[in-house]
């Protein structure tokens, strides 16, 4: 094996949970195979990081503060999970602020490579100002980036009646989608859709593309996608197995509660830390999870445990945990024996942590590009069955007091899902049997993947030659 204790890679994640934390697995698993590892960090998100991650060789954790003061942000805003949506244009201008001390680190350090988040575009321009490779991580699948630049490309929705669906052209599968369905920074004047098109400027400078991900969970897309964008891709995932011992310490008290639960009895619901919903639509999944009767961890944000929510906690009793706040060791419950499925928003890092556990997934997309993986959970892999949700809460705009799915489909879906009931609509109890044999499946497949000799396992390798060589 080739020594990389010379190369220098130095790490910029966007400031969300689904975006930072997979990448400090990327450059724990760089750092795993004898690179040196520095990950720019603001002080908050550091704060909240275990302190075995800390005490990892290889890696230096370098702190920024964030500037929240001078892009006119109340104290203590440092991450995506903590802005008021009134106040998302301000944080875009806070995160540019970031370009100052960024080119000041890069010039004192002077790495051999950056991975950055692809959502960060200054760190593309400032690296290949320095003449320092910049490799960009989108946080995202294939199959969604390949979805998203087809439409960027040929704007297929576009040619067709608003009530009417479209089928995404040039894919290795024929995909179809509804107006309701896209990623909102498709559509013209949405306010974070500058935002994003900057950040696709930035594939300009890309000297490569690292993705969570391998091969059998995406088939054909890798080649499919480094074909449409002339860029070499690094498939090196799932990378959350890196860090589930860690994650197991830091929730005792929710591990110590499912070792009292039978196997594969408990539901996992979470839908990210960047989903907000409206207090109808929380009070609606509170109820649906109460009639259901089944075993539930549910993970609602702080701001949404209203006293509807405390009378539901109190009525379930032992046979639900309601968690306010985040679980950062969420990749380790649902590697408990007990979790049999998870009910997710449908986050690319939700998706593989989901597969890499063997988890079988109720899928509820919310915004951006989860109405793509959706469809790659359910229809390409079959690891998942919907919930039946047809349009999301456009991020941004989720005060609007409305419910899109009631707590009787939720009960049900849940219901189906655990096998506690065959349900009704789509979905029967023999293509749950078939859903939970697929998972299983490709659970071990990602096994092999990041095992030694295996797809990412090599592709690790490969990407720190090209850090190398580039």
């Amino acid at each position: 094996m080739a020594s990389f204790s010379a190369l220098e890679i130095l790490f910029f994640p966007f400031p969300s949970p689904g975006h930072y934390l997979p990448l400090i697995d990327i450059a724990t698993l760089i750092a795993s195979r004898g690179a040196n590892a520095t990950v720019v960090i603001n002080p908050v998100i550091l704060s909240r990081l275990p302190p075995s991650l800390l005490r990892t060789a290889g890696i230096h954790f370098h702190s920024i503060p964030f500037p929240s003061a001078a892009a006119g942000l109340p104290d203590g805003i440092s991450t995506a999970d903590d802005v008021p949506t009134a106040l998302l244009p301000r944080f875009a201008v806070a995160l540019s602020l970031l370009r100052s001390p960024f080119t000041d680190l890069l010039r004192h350090l002077s790495p051999s490579a950056v991975i950055s988040d692809a959502l960060l575009p200054f760190t593309a321009e400032t690296a290949a100002s320095l003449g320092i490779p910049w490799f960009s991580f989108p946080g995202t699948g294939l199959f969604a980036l390949s979805v998203d630049l087809s439409i960027f490309l040929n704007r297929p929705h576009q040619t067709e009646p608003i009530s009417d669906s479209f089928v995404v052209p040039g894919l290795p599968h024929r995909i179809e989608l509804t107006h309701s369905q896209l990623k909102e920074t498709t559509l013209p004047g949405r306010p974070t859709s500058d935002f994003f098109a900057l950040a696709k400027q930035a594939d300009q400078f890309t000297t490569g593309i690292v993705i969570n991900s391998f091969t059998d969970l995406e088939p054909g897309y890798a080649e499919h996608y480094q074909r449409e964008m002339g860029k070499r891709i690094f498939l090196i995932g799932p990378v959350s197995t890196i860090r589930c011992s860690e994650e197991e310490e830091q929730n005792s008290q929710i591990m110590t509660w499912l070792k009292k639960k039978p196997e594969r009895s408990v539901i996992y619901v979470c839908f990210g830390s960047l989903c907000r919903m409206p207090e109808k639509q929380i009070l609606e999944i509170g109820r649906g999870l109460e009639d259901s009767g089944v075993a539930f961890i549910w993970v609602i944000r702080e701001a949404s445990a209203s006293p509807e929510v405390a009378e539901i906690e109190q009525r379930v009793g032992k046979r639900g945990i309601i968690v306010r706040g985040w679980i950062a060791g969420q990749a380790a419950v649902l590697r408990h024996p007990s979790i049999g499925g998870f009910l997710t928003h449908c986050g690319w890092g939700a998706v593989t942590e989901a597969v890499a556990a063997g988890i079988p997934m109720l899928t509820w997309p919310m915004f951006g590009e989860q109405f793509y993986n959706e469809k790659l959970v359910n229809e390409l892999v079959g690891i998942g069955v919907e919930i039946g949700a047809t349009e999301g809460f456009v991020w941004g705009e989720e005060e609007k007091n409305v419910v899109l799915v009631g707590r009787e489909r939720i009960s049900e879906r849940v219901r189906l899902l655990m096998d506690n009931s065959t349900g009704s609509g789509s979905g029967s109890h023999q293509d749950i049997e078939g859903v939970r044999k697929s998972v299983k499946e490709m659970k071990e497949k990602a096994r092999k993947a990041i095992a030694e000799g295996g797809s990412s396992y090599l592709a690790v390798e490969s990407l720190l030659e090209h850090c190398r060589f580039s």
